[in-house]
């Protein structure tokens, strides 16, 4: 919950410095949400494919994530970070905010990212695998 992140910010003495917010509901809100932030930060331990990392690239979001799941496959290189290195994070998120054409270019990139997954172009990419499949197989 929520509270156990509160209480390990007091604990570390960073309770000042972050907040934890509620949790979001499901589409409008959700993508008002990552709308209203200057990087979407995917910093997992452990991930599959994570959802509001795709939900970020079809709002072209700035987002930085770690090298787990299948986070590296849709982030460029630059923007992903080892799951353990905290300061790498920190400081790639410095020089994002320093450089906001930077923040530009990877936010069109992101969202050209995600037109590959709408359903016609993933509909596209499977009848194009069927149809290259041999007859007598």
């Amino acid at each position: 919950s929520r509270l156990r992140w509160i209480d390990m910010a007091q604990a570390y003495g960073v309770a000042h410095l972050v907040y934890f917010d509620d949790p979001r509901s499901a589409g409008k809100e959700m993508l008002d949400w990552i709308d209203s932030m200057d990087i979407l930060l995917v910093p997992s331990k452990t991930e599959g494919m994570p959802r509001v990392l795709l939900e970020g690239l079809s709002r072209a979001s700035v987002i930085v994530g770690s090298s787990v799941g299948d986070i590296p496959y849709l982030l460029d290189a630059n923007e992903v970070v080892d799951k353990h290195d905290w300061q790498t994070l920190a400081r790639r998120v410095s020089e994002l905010l320093d450089n906001k054409s930077l923040m530009i270019e990877i936010a069109r990139t992101n969202f050209s990212i995600a037109q590959s997954f709408q359903i016609q172009n993933l509909s596209d990419k499977r009848n194009n695998f069927i149809k290259g499949i041999p007859k007598d197989a």
